[in-house]
């Protein structure tokens, strides 16, 4: 159901709201990549278990993408993005107080399958909620999100 919000001033919230989260999900996607350096230096991990585990989340991610597009289309896209976000902080943080690989492993696969829809989802609401003034501008500062989440982690990283 299309509500378009007429009203630019709340279009605009919508919009900052929305950039802000998907910088938050870009930070805590790439995060455990920002810190791997880390993470093989101390000897936490192997390269190889290290580059496993984050290749876990990207697998489980893509595969998740495949249904999350049909799961948006049949539910609120505001829903879509508050499991994606809950799922997310809760991956990271077991990961952040786990040291066995396993755990790791797992935590970052479920953060990939709880990011599903969230570009569908941010999609879904700048068509369908966002005033037609907006509509455009957004669609090429939103991806810009994902950049600046990135940025952010490798620079609290180092």
């Amino acid at each position: 159901m299309k509500r378009i919000l007429l009203d630019k001033r709340a279009s605009l919230c919508l919009l900052v709201v929305c950039f802000i989260t998907y910088s938050l999900l870009g930070f805590t996607r790439s995060a455990y990549t920002a810190a791997i350096a880390g993470i093989v230096n101390d000897g936490v991990f192997t390269k190889l278990d290290a580059g496993t585990i984050n290749s876990s989340f990207y697998i489980t991610y893509s595969l998740a993408q495949i249904v999350g597009s049909y799961f948006v289309d049949k539910i609120s896209p505001f829903k879509v993005i508050t499991i994606g976000l809950l799922g997310t902080v809760a991956a990271n943080v077991v990961m952040s107080l786990s040291a066995s690989f396993w755990v790791i492993f797992l935590a970052r696969a479920a953060s990939g399958i709880a990011q599903f829809g969230i570009w569908p989802a941010l999609l879904r609401i700048v068509s369908d909620y966002v005033c037609p003034d907006y509509k455009r501008r957004a669609m090429y500062i939103m991806p810009l999100g994902i950049t600046v989440g990135t940025i952010l982690s490798f620079f609290v990283a180092s």
